[in-house]
C-alpha cells in the first residue's frame, strides 16, 4: 500500500490543491505516509490511516531544511476526500480561512475522524475506485516565523550580534543586530543612538530571492520590507539602520537579551541569467543549455530554440543528464510539476517585448519522467530576433524564476511589460533604460524562468 501523491495545482485564491491517492485503501493501517513534498519553501509529509473505524488524516511539518529551531509555520488547511461519482458528496473538513500553527518540526495537524470506513467501503458509494481512495489538501501560506534572543549589552570593542541560522527552501538564513548601531553611521553621528537590525542570506549562491519579510521586537517595533537577496555582497544583507532608539531596546531586554524575530510573509526563489547571444546563429544555432543545479536538489537546464524556424522558443528540462544526475530522485515525489514562464525584453521597441506562460500550454508544466523536455513558444519572431543579436551583450536579462511557491504573478507580469526598464532595474538593481539590445529574460508564478510552482514531493 502507499499514498501516493498524485497532482498539484494552483487554485484561484492562489492556494496549493495536492492530491494524494491512498491506494489498497481495504488492507490500509493505522498509519500510511507519503514521500516529502515541496510547498512554499518548506517540506511536508502527509499522514493517513484508519483507527476504530474512522479514516484519519494529518499533515506534519519537516521544516525548510535543516535548520528548524525557534522557527513556526502558520499555514490555512482543508482536506477533501473526493467523490469521484459526484464531487458533491466529497467530505470537507477543516477551513483554509482558519490559521494552524506549525511550532516545530515534524509536528502534525489534521483529524482523526474525517469520515467512517463503512462509508467509504459501501458499495456504488463513489469513493473508491479500484481500491483507491483520493484524497485532496489544500494548502495556503500565511507566514514563516523566526524569532531568537540577542544579546544587547556588548562588551567593549564588539559592535555586532547575530541570531542561530533558520532555514527556508533549503538555505540558511539569520538576523544579525547593532544594538549601538551600524558602524556604517558613524558619519552621520548617531552611533549609539540607533539600534540597527538587519535579515542576511548565508553562503548565497546563483539562486536568488525575492523576500517580503517583517523585522520585529515584540511590544517594540515592526518593520515590513521588500528586498531581492542574491551573490552580491551589499544584497546579502538587508535590514532597517535605523530600527529602534537604543536606549529604548536595552528597556526592553531581560538579563541582558531581547527577542528579536522576523516573519516571512512571502518568499520567491528564482534565477536571473541570461544568453550570451554573440555566437547566436538564428535560426539553428541557439547556443548551449543553462544548468540550474541549486534548487531544491532538482537540477534543470534552460536552452533558447527556433521553432519550426519562424519563432524564437525556450525548452525547460529536468534532470537534464550524467553530469548532473537527481541523485535523490527516487526519494522525491512520483512526478514534478513546474509552472514556469518567459520574458522576453526587446530594448529596440518595447512594445515587442512578451511574456509566454507554460500553464498557457496544456502540457508545459509537467514532468513525469527524468530528461522528459517541455518546450514553451514565447511567440517571437525570430526574424525580429536575429537583427539585434550581432551586437555583443555585456549583460542579458534571463530572469529564471523557478518558483516552488504558488502566489501567481500573472499580474505582476502585466505589470512588469508596461514598466519595463523600471522593472528591472526594480528585480537587479541594475538601469538597462539607455540600453538598445534584446534581453531575454524569465519570469513566472511568484517570485527570465519564474518558476511558479515546482511540487518536488
Amino acid at each position: 500500500m502507499a499514498l501516493r501523491l498524485h497532482q498539484t495545482r494552483i487554485l484561484d485564491d492562489e492556494s496549493h490543491g495536492f492530491t494524494f491517492i491512498l491506494e489498497e485503501f481495504l488492507d490500509v493501517g493505522e498509519s500510511v505516509f507519503s514521500k516529502p513534498f515541496f510547498f512554499s519553501g518548506h517540506r511536508w509529509r502527509l499522514q493517513s490511516g484508519i483507527k476504530g473505524g474512522q479514516l484519519g488524516v494529518y499533515l506534519r511539518w519537516l521544516g525548510g531544511g535543516d535548520f528548524t529551531q525557534k522557527t513556526k509555520c502558520k499555514i490555512g488547511i482543508m482536506v477533501d476526500v473526493l467523490n469521484n461519482r459526484d464531487p458533491a458528496n466529497s467530505i470537507h473538513v477543516g477551513d483554509i480561512e482558519e490559521v494552524d500553527e506549525f511550532p516545530r518540526s515534524s509536528f502534525g495537524i489534521g483529524w482523526s475522524k474525517v469520515m467512517p470506513v463503512e462509508d467509504i467501503e459501501k458499495p456504488n458509494s463513489g469513493f473508491l475506485d479500484d481500491d483507491c481512495l483520493l484524497i485532496e489538501v489544500k494548502c495556503k501560506i500565511i507566514h514563516t516565523e523566526f524569532e531568537d534572543k540577542m544579546v544587547v549589552n556588548l562588551t567593549p570593542g564588539t559592535d555586532i550580534t547575530t541570531s542561530s541560522k533558520f532555514s527556508l527552501f533549503g538555505t540558511e538564513w539569520s538576523l544579525v543586530m547593532y544594538p549601538r548601531g551600524d558602524r556604517r553611521d558613524e558619519s552621520k553621528g548617531s552611533k549609539h543612538e540607533y539600534c540597527s537590525i538587519y535579515l542576511k542570506q548565508e553562503n548565497p549562491s546563483t539562486l536568488r530571492f525575492k523576500v517580503v519579510y517583517t523585522i520585529f521586537i515584540r511590544q517594540g517595533k515592526e518593520v515590513t520590507l521588500t528586498h531581492n537577496f542574491h551573490e552580491a555582497k551589499s544584497s546579502a544583507v538587508f535590514g532597517v539602520e535605523k530600527f529602534m532608539r537604543t536606549r529604548d531596546v536595552k528597556s526592553l531586554a531581560k538579563g541582558g537579551t531581547v527577542p528579536v524575530g522576523v516573519r516571512i510573509n512571502l518568499i520567491e526563489p528564482y534565477f536571473y541569467l541570461g544568453f550570451d547571444t554573440k555566437e547566436w546563429s538564428p535560426p539553428h544555432n541557439l547556443g548551449s543549455s543553462i544548468v540550474l543545479s541549486d534548487y531544491t536538489k532538482s537540477p534543470l537546464a534552460f536552452k533558447a530554440e527556433s521553432l519550426g524556424e519562424k519563432r524564437l522558443g525556450f525548452k525547460l528540462q529536468f534532470d537534464p543528464g550524467p553530469e548532473c544526475y537527481h541523485t535523490e530522485l527516487d526519494e522525491s515525489a512520483y512526478y514534478v510539476k513546474i509552472v514556469w514562464s518567459v520574458m522576453v525584453f526587446c530594448y529596440l521597441d518595447h512594445e515587442k517585448s512578451v511574456a509566454a506562460h507554460s500553464w498557457d500550454n496544456p502540457g508545459s508544466s509537467a514532468f513525469c519522467y527524468s530528461r522528459d523536455e517541455m518546450v514553451i513558444n514565447s511567440h517571437l519572431l525570430l526574424s525580429e530576433v536575429a537583427a539585434e543579436v550581432a551586437a555583443p551583450l555585456a549583460k542579458t536579462g534571463e530572469i529564471v524564476i523557478i518558483n516552488d511557491d504558488g502566489n501567481s504573478v500573472s499580474g505582476e507580469l502585466s505589470k512588469l511589460l508596461g514598466q519595463l526598464p523600471p522593472a528591472v532595474q526594480a528585480l537587479t538593481g541594475t538601469d538597462l533604460s539607455g540600453g538598445s539590445f534584446l534581453y531575454p529574460a524569465t519570469g513566472k508564478l511568484k517570485a527570465g524562468i519564474k518558476r511558479v510552482r515546482d511540487n518536488n514531493s
